[in-house]
């Protein structure tokens, strides 16, 4: 069990900080030069005035916001302390901390805010220990925050609550660009480039760059016949001016077969292999196709699985340079 640190002795002083807001707390006000005084025997929590010996203290009783006043104090008269913190009955405020460095040295950080309240700018130690710099301001597009600490300067700009670019000491980590109609047309992830067009019924497609010499183009058409409506997702990946693989991706509104998934793979821009899976309503696979090509460039059936309604395998053909098998498996 705690014991109370408990001082009746009114000569005795402790010196130690106050957080307020506004210099009000519990409807006293706190005055640089007065002394609160009262006549009652303080209690915790309950009666007198309270302070920390350690400035840093008053954060776990006080939250560092626009209105938050830090008071330098002397306690005099009874005094109690408990854990980290103190109440006394008779507490001169001997001045207001206000110096920025001085607030960062007591307190292990220190904030500014604009005149609505806004969070400004924010000195702090992380985790590991280094000092980081946030702050924040305002230009014609929206909000730009900036962030100095053991790697450099890291820049945030914003569109509103939307962060539409990011910055290290000057390098682009991420980036969107949009078009008059407010569609994003340019997309930058570390040094991944997508762009992307728009026909005049909204279909897109884009253009992807790794900037390690491949590329990848996907376009994606919404078709409709008058019962049906499909989508269709062609992605097309390139080394240089060289296609090396193609997926295609079809789904289908109105049909038993809902999403068709057709694999391309090319050797010198020649095609050397295919895969087709065929997915029903339920997403559940109903067969699988795999092909090789001949240098005549035939297609030659390598493997065709087929499933029950229940995603079971029913049928198994294989091929390969010695044998061709052909399976069947009670549903």
């Amino acid at each position: 069990m705690k014991t109370l640190e408990k001082n009746t002795n009114s000569s005795k002083e402790i010196i130690g900080y106050k957080a307020t807001n506004n210099y009000f707390c519990r409807n006293v006000k706190f005055t640089v030069g007065q002394t609160n005084v009262i006549a009652e025997t303080p209690i915790m929590c309950f009666r007198g005035f309270h302070f920390c010996k350690k400035a840093s203290d008053v954060l776990k009783y006080y939250s560092y916001e626009k209105q938050f006043k830090l008071l330098k104090v002397r306690a005099y008269g009874e005094i109690i302390c408990k854990e980290n913190k103190c109440v006394t009955n008779k507490l001169e405020v001997l001045e207001e901390i206000t110096d920025p460095e001085k607030i960062y040295n007591l307190l292990g950080q220190y904030k500014k805010f604009d005149d609505s309240g806004d969070l400004i700018y924010h000195k702090f130690l992380n985790s590991n220990g280094e000092v980081v710099i946030h702050y924040k301001k305002k230009n014609s597009s929206g909000l730009i925050v900036e962030q100095k600490d053991i790697n450099g300067l890291t820049k945030f700009e914003y569109l509103g609550d939307m962060l539409i670019k990011k910055t290290l000491n000057g390098k682009v980590k991420f980036e969107l660009k949009f078009d008059k109609k407010q569609r994003v047309i340019y997309e930058n992830k570390n040094g991944l480039i997508c762009k992307t067009k728009y026909d005049d019924v909204n279909n897109r497609s884009f253009k992807i760059e790794s900037g390690f010499g491949q590329t990848t183009k996907i376009e994606s058409l919404i078709l409709k016949d008058g019962f049906n409506t499909s989508v269709v997702l062609n992605k097309k990946e390139f080394e240089g001016k060289k296609l090396i693989s193609e997926d295609i991706f079809s789904y289908y509104s109105n049909s038993k077969v809902v999403k068709k998934h057709e694999y391309y793979c090319y050797v010198n821009s020649k095609l050397s292999e295919k895969q087709i899976f065929l997915y029903s309503k339920e997403t559940i696979m109903i067969k699988s196709s795999s092909f090789v090509f001949d240098e005549s460039d035939k297609e030659v059936i390598k493997a065709i699985k087929k499933y029950s309604k229940t995603g079971k395998l029913i049928y198994h053909f294989n091929e390969d340079k010695h044998e061709i098998s052909i399976k069947k498996y009670k549903n």
